[in-house]
């Protein structure tokens, strides 16, 4: 008979039976409906939903309990006769599983040669060959390495993309390298390790993502080095701070990553306090360490960019929410006209409202009328608020279900965002493509669909978007059982990442690939002793 150890084991269970309930309850509703207002249509409903919620709980925090005493049943079974096995040990193991990653990737990139030029590499293509101002819109180190590809590839007599697409494919399977001989040299479970070398190297979403054009992709690889730094800095933190090279590679990789994405900079900005608890003792080098990064960011963000003529990016993406928000009520609500004469100030015509799509009625938002009047626009979106609470939560939990609801579709009948873009764009840089392998070609594309992974029963939950938040919470739970608190600092940055995309405009693969690619260490995480 399975005995509850602590309190903690228990509260943490039901933590998750109820998230699991509402992710079943309301998002079935919410993802039909775009709205959670059927819940108290009626008194009958009300009994039937509380009704729901109470069993989906129970059930989500029985699975839950039961799962988490498999894990510990595990790690103590593993670990008496625990051997790595000596192909392990091998000292050129790094650079085997480093070529092999590249390689094993290669026909997928000839398949689709001469590259993939989707995303945000038009707009970045006008400002890299200076038709467009630099902005920080989009990240200007990514730009500016794709003008160097640009620049290059026309000295040298070589299409750009193939550079450009090289270039990265070597930089994503080094950083995988890396992180699967780190599993090894930390102890790691023969199992794990294999799946980490599986996961990376013979997974076709990353095969096509790691030639995309699109910044995300060097994100998630900064980001999977910054959480093992985050590892190695709480596991031993008086090694850690005494050693230059680590000391000034975490400062590097946080840099770095606020640099390629504007939204991680809150992500670490809400990382910071709970560094601080963790490391608290060790003051005042752990302090220099945790604020260095901030202050390096502020002057490339604050000073640099500005001597470089780049300018701040707009304001829109942020205000994706609270702009879906206030176009929901105008289009569901009886409003007098006095208010909405004073949305149609900044939102000229609310009719383009997509529940799961913000760009419509963000690409029409006036943001010179919000520049000049910032404080008129959050009085309104507040009354607004106050009266139509309910529209405001719908608006909020609809853009992005998917990154949340675990039934959506692969391809959202809403935003029809495709699960994987391919195309290349039409623009000031432009080519053909000239597929070595068709067939090949043809699969992958079917891959990007989502059509052949959604076929796939069990597997297909690993890439789907809405896993990873799941992963992450199930992650940060244990971790809360076992009274394991310095460890939950690595799931609980991916999570504040992940809370920033819901604030996000849209919902799709490349937001989230950078919460996929640690399966592995999240899985390292939990069966670590």
């Amino acid at each position: 008979m399975i005995k509850i150890k602590n309190s903690k084991l228990l509260i943490c269970s039901i933590v998750a039976g109820v998230l699991f309930a509402c992710n079943v309850v309301l998002g079935r509703l919410l993802y039909a409906e775009n709205s959670i207002a059927g819940l108290w249509t009626s008194s009958k409903k009300v009994v039937v939903t509380i009704l729901q919620l109470f069993l989906y709980t129970a059930l989500g925090a029985g699975l839950c309990f039961l799962i988490w005493h498999f894990i510990d049943f595990l790690k103590k079974k593993c670990t008496k006769n625990y051997k790595q096995w000596s192909i392990l040990k091998n000292r050129y193991l790094f650079w085997c599983c480093w070529i092999t990653t590249f390689l094993a990737w290669l026909p997928c990139y000839l398949s689709y040669y001469p590259g993939i030029l989707s995303y945000d590499s038009n707009v970045q293509t006008l400002m890299a060959r200076r038709i467009w101002t630099w902005t920080t819109h989009h990240p200007p180190i990514h730009t500016f390495l794709w003008k160097v590809c640009l620049s290059a590839g026309y000295k040298i007599g070589i299409e750009p993309i193939v550079i450009y697409s090289l270039l990265q494919m070597l930089v994503l399977s080094g950083c995988l390298a890396f992180i699967i001989k780190y599993l090894i040299n930390r102890g790691c479970n023969n199992f794990i390790v294999v799946f980490a070398f599986a996961f990376y190297t013979f997974n076709p979403v990353t095969a096509i993502l790691s030639f995309a054009m699109t910044k995300d992709i060097y994100f998630a690889a900064a980001l999977l080095l910054l959480s093992i730094s985050l590892l190695e800095l709480v596991r031993d933190t008086n090694s850690f701070l005494k050693k230059p090279v680590y000391y000034l590679s975490f400062i590097f990789l946080v840099v770095i990553s606020c640099l390629l994405r504007n939204n991680f900079i809150y992500v670490y900005i809400l990382l910071v306090p709970i560094l601080f608890v963790i490391l608290r003792k060790k003051a005042p080098k752990a302090i220099l360490l945790i604020v260095t990064p901030v202050v390096v960011t502020m002057l490339c963000t604050k000073i640099v960019y500005p001597l470089a003529n780049i300018e701040e990016g707009d304001n829109k993406e942020s205000l994706s929410v609270l702009i879906q928000q206030v176009a929901l009520v105008a289009e569901t609500e009886d409003l007098s006209e006095d208010i909405l004469e004073e949305i149609h100030r900044y939102i000229p015509d609310t009719s383009v409202y997509n529940p799961r799509f913000a760009d419509p009625v963000k690409f029409i938002f006036s943001e010179e009328e919000f520049n000049q009047n910032k404080l008129d626009f959050l009085r309104l979106w507040s009354k607004l608020f106050i009266k139509y609470p309910i529209r405001y939560i719908d608006a909020f939990l609809s853009l992005n279900i998917p990154f949340w609801y675990t039934e959506t579709d692969w391809i959202d009948p809403y935003s029809e965002r495709e699960y994987i873009e391919t195309y290349i764009y039409d623009g000031s840089y432009t080519f053909e493509r000239q597929s070595l392998f068709p067939r090949l070609y043809k699969w992958y594309e079917s891959v990007a669909q989502g059509e052949v992974l959604e076929s796939l029963p069990g597997i297909s939950c690993l890439f789907s978007i809405n896993t990873p938040v799941w992963i992450l919470l199930f992650t940060i739970l244990y971790l809360l059982t076992q009274k394991d608190y310095k460890k939950i600092c690595v799931p609980i940055m991916y999570l504040f990442l992940w809370l920033t995309y819901m604030a996000g405009p849209v919902s799709c693969l490349r937001y989230i690939f950078p919460i996929m690619l640690p399966y592995p260490v999240f899985l390292w995480i939990l069966f670590d002793q």
